[in-house]
């Protein structure tokens, strides 16, 4: 098994590849449990993992609690997700089930059923029944017990319903169970090498696609002082996986993301770069400081595709351009579009 296809970011798996950047096995096993795969694929990962790499101890951390081997704990995790699983799949009279669907064409927006369905193999049923010839990303169906409070199980599924992740709330009762799910995982946190550099135009496939201009990845030097990052180092999370950049609005506005993703998502972007976001191009050669972009040109860019933009999205034929005068007169417009 090759660890770097498990990189959810192609470009961050094959620049590791290239400098044969080697992982520890609990580095391994994270990098295992952030992946886009199916759960069947992270279940034969973690597999190999313990019966190919040696055993070592995973160390306490702030949100992590000390586990004596990183084997028994991954096979005390496989257990754990196929218990829940197999409590998931059960049907039971005060449970019910519910579908969210997301689209691609949605923009990242989602479909949600009013219908209840109260087996499993029924909430197939509704999915097969209202989502034929769509373009789906992915589907969410959630257990819900009814009387309950928060006490539901959530599971996140491919396009082919293939089982992705699960998730519980308030169902489990034993203590090692809420041990695993609440100080397992997510309380780890990693360090690996990225080609990016700031200034680098990238995009995040799971989540929105949008282009960024890349300014800081959680565990670059930059500002930070070398002992306070290996300080940090100990105590952050997955919460804590993030990068941060500057993106456009559709009104135009430049705004610095929020940073609550994971960088190991991030891929350079290679679409083409429409509408306001135009003005991505100038920003990040301003920031890399390798082309001759001062900050007046900077900002004169900036003005003159915000005018270009407002210009195509408010005289949309050229018959009105050219009666605004903003098009140079041609013999076959001489009159305006007929509606249709």
């Amino acid at each position: 098994m090759e660890i770097y296809s498990f990189i959810n970011s192609k470009d961050i798996a094959e620049h590791c590849r290239t400098i044969g950047h080697e992982f520890t096995p609990l580095e391994m096993a994270f990098i295992v449990y952030l992946s886009d795969k199916t759960l069947s694929e992270r279940h034969r990962a973690w597999q190999w993992i313990i019966d190919t790499q040696p055993d070592m101890v995973v160390p306490e951390r702030r949100n992590m609690n000390h586990f004596d081997s990183l084997h028994q704990f991954l096979c005390d995790y496989m257990a754990l997700e196929n218990r829940i699983l197999d409590i998931f799949q059960t049907d039971e009279s005060n449970a019910v089930y519910t579908c969210e669907c997301l689209y691609s064409s949605f923009n990242g927006g989602a479909d949600a059923w009013d219908t209840l369905s109260p087996t499993y193999s029924a909430v197939w049923e509704n999915i097969k029944n209202n989502t034929k010839d769509a373009d789906i990303v992915k589907y969410r169906i959630d257990k819900h017990w009814i009387g309950e409070g928060l006490k539901s199980i959530e599971a996140i599924f491919n396009p082919d319903g293939e089982l992705k992740r699960i998730r519980e709330y308030c169902v489990l009762d034993d203590e090692h169970s809420k041990e695993l799910c609440i100080y397992g995982f997510d309380g780890f946190w990693i360090e690996v090498p990225t080609p990016f550099q700031k200034g680098d135009i990238v995009n995040n496939p799971r989540h929105n696609n949008t282009p960024i201009v890349l300014t800081d990845i959680c565990c670059w030097p930059d500002w930070r002082a070398e002992e306070h990052l290996e300080r940090l180092k100990k105590d952050w999370d997955t919460t804590d996986l993030t990068y941060s950049g500057y993106s456009i609005t559709e009104s135009g506005h430049i705004c610095n993301s929020d940073g609550s993703h994971y960088y190991l998502d991030i891929e350079y972007f290679r679409g083409v770069l429409q509408n306001e976001n135009r003005v991505l191009l100038a920003l990040s050669n301003y920031i890399k400081e390798n082309r001759d972009i001062s900050e007046d040109l900077l900002l004169n860019a900036y003005e003159i595709i915000l005018k270009d933009e407002y210009i195509s999205k408010n005289y949309l034929s050229e018959y009105y351009l050219e009666a605004a005068g903003l098009k140079e007169s041609r013999a076959d417009i001489s009159e305006p579009p007929k509606p249709t």
